[in-house]
This record gives structure tokens, C-alpha cells and sequence, in this order.
């Protein structure tokens, strides 16, 4: 079952029914149900509503995954490059079409919509999760145990200490504090989320890097950045015009990561209006930029 992430009366539920793969939803909290066939074998195992545009639903399971984009009236087939069947779909939040789906042949993941797909490794997935703070912080729940990327989907790393079966069904997060993870036979169990625990561990000693953030941005965002080397180190916050919106941070500092909050403020105190934004880095005259929405 999904529910929509943009009308608390709407959800989404998957099956079969005389062996054909369909959703049905309601849009009164249940009170009454609609299906949607989609094709006619076949059995829906996951669902997942696009946070930008509630008419845009994928359906995946066997033999494929399917979307569509006016509200379940017509589906099309969207699997083309992926392998086997597909047990779960997490979208990127407000970036144009970048999902990720889950098959015992691994994640797979598509930047245009499904137009087209590419395996980017683990194998027998059973669950996928985006971080909401970090878009490319990617956490998969597979037979093997947990995997995390924190560059889209590359360099996967397991954490799985603590956890006494690997099988892993189902993964929820509280964002910045934990990772929780049910297992088969084996009950639940959390993961502390520390700033910087997974970076510590697959940052090269000497690099600068400035991390994803939440994408998009409401009320506060917290910047996080790692300096390679000591030196001078700045931090500004641009408009879509090139123009200096917010200098958050200009000082001497040594190795090690950082975090900077800004609440959405320019240089003479005002609230910013929402908008696409820039963050700069720059380290030692090397410069790192992040593009991301400001929503007031």
C-alpha cells in the first residue's frame, strides 16, 4: 500500500486479481476503492506516488513496472533494461524523474522516467529508501543485509553491525537520528544516523567535498562539508542571477567535517522568496557548487 504524499484521503494498493496485475485506490480515506487494471498476468508488488505531480504512479512487480500519468486511467510499460521481478520503487524527491527500483538481480535506477534503466549493483533487494535531508543518500535492505551509497547509487557500503539476521524486509528512517530495519525471523532493529558516520569511512583524507542536502528546502538547511586540508574557507549562498544572496562563512579552519545552518535569510536580514539557489564552497580558491530549491 502507498499513500499520496500530497492529499491524506488518497492511497494505493497492489495485488492480483484473477491473475492480472491492477492497483486500486481510494480517494476518500477507503470509504470506497477503484481499479486499475493494468496488465493481464501478473502481480503487483510495489507502488510508489510521485511527491512533484500526484498523477504520476509507478507500479511494479511482475512482469514489470508500469506508469502513468493521468491518475491510473492508462498505463504504459516502463521497464525497458530492467532484470527480473520488481519488489520495491523509491522516487528522488523534485528531481525530474530519477527513481530507483529493487530485483533479486539487484537496484536499478532511471533518470528520465523509465524510459530507460541501469543495474547500479547489490542483488536481492527487498526495500529501498531515500534519505528526505540528503537525495543522494540511497539505503537498500537486501538478503545480504543494509547497503548505503551516499553518491546516488555508487560505492556501496554495508552496515550491518548489530544485526543478528541479514535478511532485511523492511528499512524506515528518523532523519539525522535513525535507521531502523526489520528482519526475517529476527525482529526490528536502529541504527544511529551521526553526522558524518558514513563520510569518515569513504572520503579520501586530502579531498573537499560539499554533501547533498535536502532538496527540496523549507524553514532551515543545514550545510555539510568536509575540509581535506587546512585553509581559507568560504561559504555563500547565490541567486539564480549569479548574485550574492547570504555569506554564511569565510574563516581559517583544519581538516574535518562541518556544518553550517542557514534559515533563509540575505545579507540585510530579509526572508528570501522561494526559488532555485546555489551554495558555494570554496576552499583554499577550489570551488564546489550545489544547486537546490528554497521553498518559504
Amino acid at each position: 500500500m502507498c499513500a499520496d504524499p500530497n492529499n491524506n484521503s488518497v492511497f494505493w494498493s497492489g495485488g492480483n486479481y484473477t491473475f492480472a496485475m491492477f492497483v486500486s485506490k481510494t480517494t476518500n480515506n477507503g470509504t470506497n476503492w477503484i481499479r486499475h487494471n493494468i496488465t493481464g498476468v501478473g502481480h503487483t508488488y510495489a507502488i510508489a506516488v510521485d511527491p512533484a505531480n500526484s498523477d504520476i504512479i509507478y507500479a511494479g512487480g511482475d512482469p514489470g513496472i508500469f506508469k502513468t500519468t493521468d491518475f491510473g486511467t492508462n498505463w504504459i510499460n516502463v521497464s525497458s533494461g530492467i532484470t527480473d521481478i520488481i519488489m520495491t520503487i523509491a522516487i528522488v524527491p523534485y528531481t525530474q524523474n530519477t527513481l530507483y527500483a529493487g530485483t533479486r538481480d539487484g537496484v536499478f535506477k532511471t533518470t528520465n522516467g523509465g524510459v530507460s534503466w541501469s543495474n547500479i549493483g547489490l542483488s536481492d533487494v527487498n526495500c529501498i529508501l531515500i534519505d528526505p535531508f540528503a537525495s543522494d543518500t540511497v539505503y537498500v535492505g537486501t538478503n545480504s543485509g543494509v547497503f548505503i551509497s551516499t553518491t546516488g547509487g555508487g560505492n556501496w557500503q554495508a552496515i550491518n553491525n548489530g544485526l543478528e539476521n541479514t535478511s532485511v524486509t523492511c528499512i524506515a528512517i528518523d532523519p539525522s537520528n535513525y535507521l531502523y530495519a526489520t528482519t526475517y525471523g529476527a525482529g526490528m532493529y536502529k541504527f544511529p544516523l551521526e553526522p558524518g558516520i558514513f563520510e569518515h569511512n569513504t572520503i579520501e583524507q586530502d579531498k573537499n567535498i560539499l554533501f547533498g542536502h535536502a532538496n527540496p528546502v523549507k524553514d532551515e538547511m543545514t550545510i555539510k562539508f568536509h575540509i581535506g586540508k587546512p585553509g581559507q574557507v568560504e561559504l555563500v549562498i547565490y541567486d539564480v542571477k549569479g548574485t550574492v544572496v547570504k555569506k554564511l562563512l569565510k574563516t581559517t579552519k583544519p581538516p574535518g567535517i562541518y556544518m553550517q545552518k542557514w534559515v533563509g535569510r540575505d545579507i540585510r536580514g530579509m526572508s528570501v522568496p522561494s526559488g532555485i539557489y546555489f551554495c558555494r564552497l570554496s576552499v583554499n580558491n577550489q570551488h564546489y557548487t550545489k544547486k537546490f530549491i528554497w521553498l518559504r
